[in-house]
């Protein structure tokens, strides 16, 4: 890897609203439905000064992968959870 090791992973940008919609068709409105909406200032501006995109390259050149879609990420942790209870 040389003297740099740092790698920016592959990842998702969505919004909050993508991530329950995401739910939504994978789980279902009952499931979507669960999720409530307050605003809080402090998470806010964490938040807020996360970078809304980032360089992959050097990790993709090293064969990492990223999910394709938020819906697959959440169909892998309800595939996990049924793994660990069986």
């Amino acid at each position: 890897m040389g003297a740099n090791r740092i790698v920016n992973l592959p990842g998702l940008s969505v919004t909050a609203a993508d991530l329950v919609e995401a739910l939504r068709r994978v789980a279902g409105d009952t499931v979507a439905d669960r999720v409530t909406w307050e605003r809080e200032e402090r998470i806010e501006k964490i938040v807020g000064t996360w970078p809304a995109a980032w360089d992959v390259t050097r990790a993709v050149s090293l064969g990492f992968q990223g999910d394709t879609s938020f819906d697959e990420v959440i169909r892998d942790f309800i595939d996990g959870a049924r793994t660990r209870t069986t």
